[in-house]
C-alpha cells in the first residue's frame, strides 16, 4: 500500500468527507510525553482521531515511550488489520507491533450498535494485536468474564437510549437505573 492508496482510503473510508486529511494542528511528541507522565491513575493510552496510521512515525515514538512506562496501548483505526499487516510501511508495522488492542475498520452508520463494547458499528472488530500478529490473522479479543468492566458504561448507554428514544415516563427510566444499580452491586459482591 503506497501513500496515494493510504490517502485515498483516509479520504473515502475513514473521514467520510467530514475532516480534511490535512487538518488539525501539530503537537511536539516531547510535549505529549510530558503530559502522559503527568497523568495519574491511568494504566493505558488510546490512539484515535486523526487516523493514527497516517501519523505512524509520531505514534510509534509515543507508543515506545508508553511501553517503556508500562502503559497498555489501544488504537482506533479506519484501516483493517489485514490492510495494516500488508502495508509496505515499516513504520506502520512497527507501530502496530507496539499495540495491545486494535479496534479496526471504519465506523459505518448503517451498522451502528449501541450495545457493542468499545465500538460504534458491527463491522468494527476488537482485536488482540499480539495474538493476531503471531497467527498472521485477526484474532478477536475475548469478552471479559468480569461483568463489572463489561458493563462499565451501562448507565451512559441507558441514559442515551432514554433521551434518544423519548421514553414517555420518567418512572420507567428510574426503574431501569435501580435495576442496573442492584445488578452491578450483585456483580461486585459476587466477583469481588
Amino acid at each position: 500500500m503506497d501513500t496515494a492508496d493510504v490517502l485515498e482510503i483516509a479520504q473515502d473510508v475513514i473521514t467520510h468527507g467530514t475532516h480534511s486529511v490535512n487538518g488539525g494542528f501539530l503537537v511536539d511528541t516531547e510535549d505529549l510525553k510530558k503530559q502522559i507522565l503527568a497523568l495519574q491513575g491511568q494504566d493505558g493510552i488510546t490512539f484515535s482521531g486523526g487516523e493514527p496510521f497516517l501519523q505512524a512515525e509520531a505514534c510509534l515514538d509515543i507508543a515506545r515511550f508508553c511501553k517503556d512506562n508500562s502503559l497498555n496501548l489501544w488504537c482506533y483505526t479506519g484501516f483493517t488489520f489485514e490492510q495494516l499487516l500488508n502495508s509496505e510501511s515499516k513504520t506502520a508495522l512497527a507501530f502496530l507491533n507496539t499495540l495491545d488492542v486494535l479496534i479496526d475498520g471504519p465506523y459505518v452508520e448503517d451498522q451502528k450498535d449501541l450495545d457493542l463494547d468499545f465500538r460504534g458499528s458491527r463491522n468494527q472488530r476488537l482485536l488482540d494485536v499480539k495474538k493476531s500478529l503471531k497467527l498472521g490473522r485477526a484474532v478477536k479479543l475475548k469478552e471479559s468474564k468480569d461483568s463489572v468492566s463489561r458493563k462499565r458504561n451501562s448507565f451512559q448507554k441507558l441514559l442515551y437510549v432514554y433521551i434518544n428514544r423519548g421514553y414517555p415516563s420518567i418512572l420507567f427510566f428510574l426503574l431501569k437505573i435501580l435495576y442496573f444499580f442492584i445488578y452491578n452491586c450483585y456483580i461486585c459482591y459476587y466477583y469481588c
